[in-house]
C-alpha cells in the first residue's frame, strides 16, 4: 500500500467562471481528510485574466514547494484543485523533486494557449504550454528557469474541443495527442496504457492532470466548460485503478466547482476517482459527510472496487 497525501490548490480566478477554489475545502470537508491533508495553497487577490499573472506566479510557487515537499518525504499526492491553471505549480514542483517525468492529460481542452494566442485571456487555457517553456515567464518560471516536460514525455487524451493555435503548437513539438473520436475507436484504456508504456520505456515516473471536464457530461455537470461526448467514467476508474502505482508519482483533479453542484453528483465522482486511485474504498463510506457512494450513482454502471 502507498501513502497519499492531499494538496489543496484553491484557485478560480484563472478561469472563466469562478467557484472551483471552493472545491479543496469542500471536497477536504465532506470526505473527512483533515488527517491525510499536506497543506492548502490559496490564490490571493481578486485579478483576472492576464492581470492575474502576477498572483499566479506567486500561488504556483507556493503550490510548487508544497508538491516538492509531498515527493521529497517519499509519499504520493492527489491534489484537488482548482481551476486548472494550478498544473503550472502543481508539476513544477514535481520537475524539481523527481527531474524528468511523464504527464498524462486527461482533458476535453488542449490548454496549450499562451499569452499571446489566447482570445479569452484566461490562464487556465496555457498550462500545457508553460510547463514545456512557452508562454509568459511568470508561467515558465516557477521554481527554475528550465521547461517542466519535455514534448516527447506529453500525452493528452480526450480532447474534442481546441482552437488553431494550440494544436499548431502541439504538432510543432510532436506532442501526442488522443483526440476523443481515437478514445471511442481505441479505448480510454488503450490510450491510457499507452502513454504508461511510453514512459516505462524511457524509465521515467509520470503523473496525471485530470481536468474534470474530460469526461461526459452525464457523470458531472459543476463545471465550467463542460463539453459533450466525453470519456465514460467506468472506464477511467477502471484503468486508474490497474496502473502501475510504483511509477506513479500523483494525480491532479481540476474544474470541480462545488457553486454548480447541486446534488453533490461532482463530489461523488471525484470520491471514486479517489477510490479507484488509492484502491481504497474507505473513500466511498456513507459517513464522508454528504458525498454518498456509488449506491446514488447506480445508473450509470460504475465499476465495483469490491
Amino acid at each position: 500500500m502507498f501513502s497519499y497525501r492531499f494538496i489543496g490548490a484553491s484557485v478560480g480566478n484563472c478561469a472563466g467562471i469562478v467557484g472551483c477554489e471552493q472545491a479543496p475545502d469542500c471536497v477536504k470537508s465532506k470526505l473527512q481528510l483533515a488527517k491525510l491533508w499536506q497543506k492548502t495553497v490559496y490564490f490571493e487577490g481578486g485579478e483576472r485574466r492576464l492581470s492575474a499573472l502576477n498572483a499566479l506566479n506567486t500561488f504556483s510557487t507556493e503550490l510548487a514547494h508544497a508538491t516538492k515537499d509531498v515527493i521529497e518525504q517519499g509519499d504520493k499526492f492527489i491534489t484537488i484543485g482548482g481551476d486548472h491553471s494550478c498544473a503550472v505549480g502543481t508539476w513544477s514542483g514535481v520537475h524539481a523533486a523527481a527531474g524528468e517525468f511523464g504527464l498524462i492529460w486527461i482533458d476535453a481542452h488542449m490548454d496549450a494557449h499562451t499569452t499571446e494566442s489566447s482570445h479569452s485571456g484566461n490562464l487556465h487555457g496555457m498550462p500545457v504550454a508553460a510547463l514545456m517553456g512557452y508562454g509568459d515567464d511568470k508561467m515558465t518560471k516557477i521554481l527554475s528557469d528550465n521547461p517542466k516536460l519535455k514534448p516527447e514525455n506529453v500525452v493528452l487524451i480526450g480532447i474534442r474541443s481546441f482552437e488553431e493555435p494550440e494544436q499548431a503548437i502541439l504538432k510543432s513539438l510532436g506532442v501526442k495527442v488522443f483526440m476523443m473520436e481515437d478514445v471511442h475507436g481505441l479505448g480510454f484504456n488503450y490510450c491510457f496504457n499507452s502513454a504508461i508504456n511510453h514512459f516505462k520505456s524511457k524509465e521515467i515516473p509520470f503523473g496525471i492532470s485530470f481536468d474534470l471536464d474530460g469526461l461526459d457530461p452525464q457523470y458531472i455537470e459543476a463545471l465550467g466548460t463542460p463539453v459533450e461526448d466525453g470519456i465514460l467514467l467506468p472506464e477511467v476508474l477502471s484503468s486508474f485503478k490497474e496502473m502501475p502505482k510504483e511509477q506513479l508519482l500523483g494525480v491532479e483533479i481540476t474544474e470541480y466547482n462545488p457553486t454548480l453542484d447541486h446534488d453533490d453528483k461532482g463530489g461523488d465522482v471525484i470520491a471514486n476517482i479517489i477510490a479507484a486511485i488509492t484502491e481504497d474504498n474507505s473513500f466511498l463510506s456513507e459517513d464522508n459527510g454528504e458525498f454518498a457512494s456509488l449506491s446514488r450513482l447506480s445508473h450509470l454502471k460504475y465499476v465495483d472496487f469490491c
